[in-house]
């Protein structure tokens, strides 16, 4: 997976990136009319790479915000595939339940 820099920063995408679920819950609150299906200049959306990443407490906060899990990254691939390949069996569960 390309993916950009891992720094963080305040932005929806870097929030998930970094794993820091406090200031997303935040920015969302502040925001409840966020995109949270927005995709970066890579093709990427929060969930994806918080899913390639492992952040399970982020890919929850997502999916109870009821993000679209089935969103194809720019290869083709949806979040929980993007887990697996990672070997984050935890967030994959995540993704495929509910």
């Amino acid at each position: 997976m390309s993916r950009p820099q891992d720094t963080e920063d305040a932005t929806l995408h870097g929030l998930a990136v970094s794993n820091n679920l406090p200031s997303l819950v935040l920015l969302v609150e502040r925001d409840p009319t966020i995109d949270l299906n927005a995709r970066d200049d890579f093709g990427y959306t929060p969930l994806h790479l918080a899913a390639d990443r492992g952040h399970a407490p982020i890919v929850e906060f997502l999916l109870k915000k009821g993000v679209d899990r089935k969103i194809q990254d720019e290869d083709g691939l949806v979040a929980v595939e993007l887990a697996e390949a990672a070997g984050h069996d935890e967030v994959a569960r995540l993704l495929s339940s509910s």
